[in-house]
């Protein structure tokens, strides 16, 4: 009870809104234990409420970014094997040499793997 009439004196001194000021000073008269509890209840269900939006905002937002990416990984790997009409077992060696080879250096294999 103390901190709140603390809060409330504070923000009387802080304000120069006349409509604020006029809530706060009937604030103070009207402040009583059930008072106090009711808004430390509010309080908390307004917390508790804006923490759940922003997880559920977070998440959401993390949940695209995985779906975007997918996405763009899996059209990426359409796009090479269509667009070079490479099928999949040449593609999956190529990998696989890729691994080995550095772009920068060409396989010595290359040659004799492609007919």
């Amino acid at each position: 009870s103390e901190k709140y009439h603390t809060t409330v004196n504070s923000a009387l001194g802080e304000t120069d809104n006349r409509e604020i000021l006029d809530k706060l000073k009937k604030m103070k008269k009207m402040v009583n234990e059930k008072k106090m509890m009711e808004d430390w209840e509010s309080w908390m269900q307004q917390k508790t409420a804006i923490l759940v939006r922003r997880n559920i905002r977070s998440t959401n937002l993390n949940l695209h970014q995985e779906i975007n990416t997918l996405s763009l990984n899996k059209d990426e790997s359409l796009a090479k094997n269509t667009n070079l009409g490479i099928s999949e077992k040449d593609q999956e060696d190529q990998e696989e040499e890729d691994m080995f080879w550095p772009k920068s250096e060409i396989s010595p294999f290359r040659e004799w793997a492609r007919p």
